[in-house]
């Protein structure tokens, strides 16, 4: 019986607190749950930090001997040991400095160093791995050479795509310095600009020749079916490139408009690109990824013509239900029952 009323009166007690819980719990408003705002993160230039926490010691790299280009081990240690050398042509030498060959020799064995410091380097003796120290001293040399003025060419096109996009694009009022490169400063920067605003940077700028178009996909298509001797692989090529040669001239003309994907080489050929490959583009493009999204029906831009055939439409629709609407219903009865007697 003690047992018994032990076992009811802790029940009741649990339903008493439960009881209690829940009515403390309704009286207690609910806070409202704020959401954090997320903002997306750009991409900023690689300060190599990966490197350092995935790597903390030195990283082996293989070179091969002949030319002297990076082999292993992984493609990611190549990759990073490339990034590196670009990280070190941006901080190490000064933007102000105009040409790669006036970079001091003390500057250059400071990025030298850097390098040796970050990663154990070994070239490659038909299939034995030798290390970088007991390379032949020529090679050595050599190796040197080549992959410092890697970091010249990569501090060049530094330099050119901060006027690029610091100077003379969308970022003209946004200093680098601020966010994208802390390691500049003001002083240096504000120097930068006015040296490449100069009037002899000018001139340089404007003797830059762009680089030429890509080919059509139809002109690529024609001349991979050409034959050493100027002539086409088979007659139905020939059909084909001769319809090419007749749309590109309405097209100079203005009688023919290509729209998307119905180009002059889809025209010529008859018949549509496979949704898988697109032709004259070579491997991995499908049509969409050359193309883009084709647009729905419904999200299409429709013409002028269009727009001008659709009014016309409307309006003598429109004339027609007036002229009905003027009838009186006399003239309504008369004109059936002389459609009946006719």
């Amino acid at each position: 019986m003690d047992a018994g009323s032990g076992t009811a009166n802790q029940t009741g007690a649990d339903q008493t607190g439960a009881d209690q819980t829940g009515a403390n719990q309704t009286d207690v408003p609910e806070q409202p749950v704020v959401q954090p705002i997320r903002t997306r993160r750009a991409r900023k230039p690689t300060r190599m930090a990966r490197l350092t926490l995935r790597y903390p010691g030195k990283v082996k790299i293989v070179f091969d001997t002949r030319r002297l280009m990076a082999v292993g081990p992984q493609k990611k240690i190549i990759d990073n040991f490339k990034s590196y050398l670009g990280f070190l042509g941006r901080k190490q030498p000064s933007i102000l400095i105009k040409s790669w060959k006036l970079v001091s020799a003390n500057t250059k064995e400071l990025i030298w160093q850097a390098i040796m410091e970050k990663f154990e380097i070994f070239l490659l003796d038909g299939d034995k791995e030798v290390e970088f120290s007991l390379v032949d001293v020529k090679l050595r040399d050599k190796f040197k050479r080549k992959w410092i003025n890697y970091v010249g060419r990569r501090w060049a096109v530094f330099k050119t795509n901060l006027t690029t996009t610091f100077i003379y694009g969308d970022k003209k009022d946004e200093p680098p310095y601020v966010k994208e490169y802390e390691f500049l400063n003001k002083e240096t920067w504000e120097a930068f600009v006015v040296l490449r605003l100069s009037e002899e940077e000018k001139s340089k700028r404007l003797k830059i020749i762009p680089p030429p178009s890509p080919p059509s996909r139809h002109e690529t298509w024609k001349r991979a079916r050409l034959k050493p001797s100027g002539e086409f692989i088979n007659p139905e090529v020939t059909t084909i490139a001769a319809k090419i040669d007749a749309l590109e001239q309405e097209q100079s003309s203005g009688s023919f408009a290509p729209s998307g994907r119905n180009d002059i080489l889809a025209v010529a050929i008859g018949k549509p690109d496979h949704p898988t490959r697109a032709r004259g583009v070579g491997k991995g493009y499908t049509v969409r990824s050359y193309f883009g999204k084709q647009q729905r029906a419904g999200d299409r831009m429709v013409s002028r013509e269009e727009m001008a055939a659709e009014s016309n439409i409307f309006d003598a629709f429109t004339s027609k239900c007036q002229s009905k609407a003027q009838y009186s219903p006399a003239q309504k009865n008369q004109g059936r029952i002389v459609g009946k007697q006719v």
